[in-house]
């Protein structure tokens, strides 16, 4: 099933370009773990990434945090990566700065007030009114 795209163009700008930025960072950093770090574990980050881009694509509040942290993730491993390949493979160290690029750029849209905001509101409220709960 191919998602509806209507979502897309009504999205803020903040939100259109840090679900755009952690698609990307995604699609390399694959490109990137297959090539450069572990051939291996290709197929779990495919699933990682495929469910956070999916659910952040639906607007889940709690998937913009979890893909925060993700993103947050991606730029210290893929950080040590790009030391560690400093002067041996420039090809390597030039993939990880790449996803640092895009990570981070994912995350400052992400973090960006206007994007929170557009979160929330897709998010339904289900804890009721605080004054209502006794906090």
């Amino acid at each position: 099933m191919l998602p509806d795209l209507s979502e897309f163009h009504a999205m803020p700008p903040t939100v259109k370009a840090a679900v755009l930025l952690t698609v990307a960072g995604w699609c390399w950093f694959l490109f990137s773990v297959h090539r450069y770090y572990d051939p291996g574990a290709v197929l779990k980050f495919s699933v990682a990434g495929a469910i956070l881009c999916s659910l952040l694509y639906m607007g889940k509040n709690w998937a913009r945090m979890l893909t925060l942290l993700a993103c947050a993730f991606v730029v210290l491993y893929c950080g040590m990566f790009a030391v560690a390949y400093a002067g041996r493979d420039s090809g390597a160290m030039a993939a990880s700065l790449v996803n640092v690029g895009l990570f981070g750029a994912a995350f400052g849209f992400l973090a960006v007030p206007a994007t929170g905001r557009y979160f929330k509101a897709k998010t339904p409220d289900r804890g009721g009114d605080k004054s209502q709960r006794g906090v």
